[in-house]
């Protein structure tokens, strides 16, 4: 904590931190309008992992599928993510890829497996989840593709260990939070649309609605 101030108002201010009367926490809004002192506790952000600044993460998965199986990867020494199942391949978007997250899957794609676009198939973009977690909004987008007959079932990543896994021991695997209810909403609704869905992680699960696109008459 950086700082604690008394001071005396008929509306407490909201300052971004914890506030306090007496020393305890009480509602950032007043309904009685009475004069009454406050203490106002300035919280550095190393000290509290959920005060929001802002602070957004932009990732990138896809999943490649053949033959009723899905590639993954058991992913060692990630800088976000250790020692769990996920894409076939995936990570953080460069500066110029912001606004591109094909761009940034199919770099990530071409980095850790070797795999380029002529390779797949149908890619498409079907999730994009969002989960507040550690002070920052962590922003996937999750593609799936179809891996061609011609092209190899043989791979090796630089990030883990890839493997081949029929759809029915994928959901049985250890993943990320968010990367397991994309999984399990694909096989059990998601293969059988062509939407993209949206995913908000509550804290208990992630709920999922359809991302319809809307039209506007002057856009």
């Amino acid at each position: 904590m950086c700082l604690t101030k008394l001071f005396k108002s008929r509306h407490l201010w909201k300052c971004g931190g914890i506030t306090r009367k007496t020393g305890r926490i009480i509602e950032t809004e007043i309904k009685e309008h009475v004069a009454l002192e406050y203490y106002i506790t300035y919280i550095d952000s190393d000290e509290m992992e959920d005060f929001m600044d802002g602070r957004l993460r932009n990732m990138a998965s896809i999943y490649i599928l053949k033959d009723n199986k899905m590639l993954l990867l058991y992913r060692q020494g990630g800088s976000v993510v250790n020692d769990v199942w996920v894409g076939s391949a995936g990570g953080h978007f460069e500066e110029y890829e912001l606004n591109d997250a094909k761009a940034c899957v199919l770099r990530e794609l071409q980095e850790e497996l070797g795999i380029v676009e002529k390779e797949i198939e149908n890619l498409c973009l079907r999730y994009v989840t969002l989960r507040r977690i550690k002070g920052e909004i962590r922003q996937n987008y999750y593609f799936f593709a179809d891996l061609k007959d011609s092209a190899s079932t043989e791979f090796s990543s630089n990030e883990g260990i890839s493997r081949w896994f029929p759809l029915s021991e994928v959901t049985s695997l250890e993943m990320p939070l968010t990367s397991k209810y994309v999984i399990e909403h694909y096989l059990n609704v998601g293969y059988k649309t062509d939407m993209v869905y949206g995913g908000v992680a509550d804290g208990k699960q992630v709920v999922f609605t359809e991302m319809q696109e809307i039209a506007q008459k002057n856009n």
